[in-house]
């Protein structure tokens, strides 16, 4: 019998990884570019930089909280892996 595909684990494993690529990747490509766009002086640039750090990263508060759920669901609180994820997220 072939399992069920779009299972709660299924389903949050998606989204956290998919807002993972679609959010946190645009964000930190946003925010890196925007010290060079100040120190070239293109305002237009480091402001359209901004608002896509600011929009993004505010969006991206999803992909931890699907993530807590997702470990939540499983029950793997206090293992290793979860432990060095929310650190990572939180450095």
């Amino acid at each position: 019998m072939i399992p069920p595909m779009f299972t709660t684990r299924n389903v949050l494993l998606f989204l956290h990884i998919v807002g993972a690529v679609l959010l946190i990747g645009p964000t930190t490509m946003a925010s890196s570019s925007f010290a060079r766009h100040v120190r070239g002086r293109d305002l237009a640039a480091a402001l359209a930089a901004h608002r896509t750090v600011r929009a993004y990263g505010l969006l991206s508060i999803a992909v931890p909280v699907l993530g807590l759920a997702l470990a939540q669901h499983l029950d793997v609180f206090g293992q290793q892996w979860v432990d060095q994820a929310i650190t990572l997220f939180v450095v």
